[in-house]
């Protein structure tokens, strides 16, 4: 398999693990009775970085880019997607720029992750910085991260015409999904409640539709969210609807069959700061080995599940194997 491309951005996470989500106007220490922070860490965060990092975990050949600042943290995101083999060599690095922060409160008690993010100073990646330093021949998957659609929008079209010189006209391709048929697959990722990341969605051959953004736009379930999009999108499109411990659906687009897969808890929940990211990365991986549509959602959820499970992503691979 070629190189994986996790196009997005990257922020450094400060983590708080507490037994409890804490009362408003409380003090939660290391020796505080009953809420207590159990264990503190400084984590590269970014929804594009994590599936980056679960993609190398699973041992994909993959790269992450987007801006860097040259701050104090630089080196610190350096040496952490070193140590997990994802490449970055191709990101600008702007000066004068301050990286995104955000808290993050993780309970042990209900398992939820409450983030809080500022965004800082650094500015998000331009088509241009895209055209010269990629080369989209180096690559067999791009996957996006759904935001600063302005830019992106435009990458996006160039992507589509690099596929249309490379279209195939054979026979064996016909009434296969979309994502088969093109030489450089486009999966795109929208999350968030905003409005204005819908332009992005049309240019997806795999659809991942976040529990917010689904909502926002009326879903009632994972289900029914496949059902809304697989009617919006161009036919062939994969849509797939993670909805956290309810599990996912999936549908293709042209098609009125829809799928639901079960969730894949862990015996104790831990963390689920990064799941979603996690579950992205899982699937883009089972289908670039070839696994069918409901093969690689079912192993979404696995491995979702067992990151659920711990803090992180550093042991994910013995928590999938146990």
């Amino acid at each position: 398999m070629g190189r994986v491309l996790c196009v997005g951005h990257i922020c450094v996470d400060d983590v708080y693990n507490v037994r409890k989500y804490p009362v408003e106007d409380s003090t939660v220490g290391s020796r505080t009775s009953p809420n207590r922070c159990t264990n503190q860490s400084w984590e590269r965060g970014g929804n594009a970085s994590n599936s980056a990092t679960v993609l190398a975990e699973l041992g994909n050949e993959v790269e992450y880019f987007g801006t860097l600042a040259d701050d104090n943290l630089k080196q610190f995101f350096k040496d952490d997607m070193d140590s997990y083999g994802v490449k970055y060599t191709n990101c600008p690095v702007l000066k004068n720029s301050k990286v995104g922060t955000s808290v993050v409160i993780c309970s042990e008690e209900s398992g939820t992750r409450t983030i809080i993010h500022c965004k800082g100073t650094l500015t998000e990646l331009t088509h241009g910085q895209f055209k010269e330093r990629i080369n989209l021949d180096n690559y067999s998957w791009i996957h996006f991260e759904g935001r600063n659609e302005n830019q992106i929008t435009h990458i996006l079209q160039d992507i589509q015409e690099y596929n249309i010189k490379f279209a195939s006209e054979s026979d064996s391709l016909l009434g296969q999904p979309n994502y088969k048929q093109r030489k450089l697959p486009i999966s795109i990722e929208v999350e968030k409640r905003i409005e204005s990341i819908s332009v992005l969605l049309p240019f997806a051959d795999v659809a991942f539709i976040g529990k917010d953004y689904a909502m926002m736009k009326g879903a009632r379930d994972c289900l029914h969210a496949a059902q809304i999009f697989c009617q919006q999108l161009e036919k062939g499109t994969v849509v797939i609807c993670p909805w956290g411990e309810h599990g996912a659906a999936f549908g293709i687009a042209g098609s009125h069959q829809l799928t639901k897969v079960d969730p894949h808890p862990p015996v104790k929940i831990v963390s689920s700061l990064g799941a979603g990211d996690t579950f992205n990365a899982a699937v883009i991986h089972a289908l670039t080995r070839n696994m069918e549509i409901e093969e690689s959602v079912r192993f979404g959820c696995k491995v979702a599940g067992a990151k659920i499970g711990i803090c992180g992503f550093r042991n994910l691979l013995q928590a999938i194997e146990n």
